[in-house]
């Protein structure tokens, strides 16, 4: 299980996990709103995932909606360098483009191994 109850948290930067065999690195980030999560969603759909998709090694990226009212951000890239690489993109993206939208430093969650089943 990645992040959750019970999983540490920090609130600085953003962990990436290594999904252990998969080639994979997942950053989860929880943002608390100031604004509407339709405003920020669009925001981020249209400014930062066409960035994270130009990426080095990317593989995937969700925006969700808690059911707390905040959103949630899952990113994938093939490697722990690209995955940081990413997440410090991402946060100057965030600090730049929707820095009144939404609370920082977000809440970034990790847990132990990451599984994929399709």
């Amino acid at each position: 299980m990645l992040g959750g109850e019970g999983h540490p948290s920090v609130d600085t930067h953003t962990k990436s996990i290594e999904a252990r065999g998969s080639g994979m690195y997942i950053s989860i980030r929880k943002y608390r709103l100031r604004r509407s999560a339709v405003e920020v969603r669009e925001a981020v759909m249209t400014g930062l995932v066409p960035i994270l998709k130009a990426s080095p090694g990317f593989q995937s990226h969700w925006t969700i909606d808690c059911t707390d009212g905040d959103i949630s951000a899952v990113s994938i890239f093939d490697t722990e360098a690209n995955s940081t690489a990413a997440t410090d993109r991402t946060l100057d993206w965030v600090k730049e483009h929707i820095r009144g939208l939404v609370v920082l430093p977000p809440e970034a969650m990790f847990g132990g191994e990451g599984h994929h089943t399709a």
